[in-house]
């Protein structure tokens, strides 16, 4: 049989922890909710029910305050980076991630899912997983690599594909203000992964597939 919920027990189901949301709003909560029955809770039943106090103010401060919440959720998830006086996007966000798949659309490159799903596990993927696999295959065996600090000539090398390398190059989250440079066979990611570096990854087409097979970076 199936057991009847408090109101709150019924928000806490829609919309998460209890204990993250306002006082106020819990007890506007509280007054608009009718217990309701553990089986029949959906998205339909909620909506409903705002409709039919739609007048109400306590209904327009849940629907805020609900709002608000995945908003700060979100923002909390991909932070801004403040640099030298600027704020600059992160890279995993909404916006910042529409930006760079609008850019290879645009170029129309070959491979297209294969080049996107790169720049998001470049910039986006933790670093275990299937996305950490995949872009661990697409590493050449050889790997450019151009480092450079302030004050002291850049240093070149050719390194081996190691594990460390490619968790080195996987920004997980922590890459802001990236940047698409796209030629027809190259394609080169640019972005802040801190406040004292800039990263490049480049992406080499060698016989019908791309590679990662380049990787600077400059430090102050």
């Amino acid at each position: 049989m199936s057991r009847s919920l408090r109101p709150v027990q019924c928000l806490q189901i829609r919309l998460g922890s209890v204990a993250s949301m306002p006082s106020s709003i819990m007890r506007c909560a509280a007054f608009l909710f009718k217990p309701c029955n553990e089986s029949t809770i959906n998205k339909r039943v909620i909506m409903s029910t705002f409709l039919r106090r739609s007048f109400n103010p306590c209904a327009i401060v849940l629907l805020i305050g609900a709002t608000l919440s995945i908003s700060v959720t979100a923002a909390n998830k991909y932070p801004s980076l403040n640099m030298r006086g600027s704020t600059y996007p992160n890279a995993c966000s909404k916006p910042e991630q529409q930006v760079l798949r609008q850019a290879i659309l645009k170029a129309k490159v070959q491979k297209l899912p294969a080049v996107w799903r790169a720049v998001q596990a470049l910039l986006c993927a933790p670093r275990t997983g299937p996305e950490r696999a995949y872009l661990g295959s697409m590493f050449a065996k050889k790997i450019k690599q151009k480092l450079e600090d302030t004050g002291s000539e850049p240093s070149y090398d050719v390194v081996a594909r190691t594990d460390e390398l490619i968790d080195g190059t996987m920004a997980a989250g922590e890459a802001w203000d990236a940047n698409l440079d796209i030629e027809v066979d190259r394609i080169r990611l640019q972005y802040f992964p801190n406040e004292a570096c800039v990263r490049s990854v480049t992406l080499s087409y060698r016989q019908t597939k791309w590679v990662i097979d380049e990787i600077d970076e400059a430090c102050d």
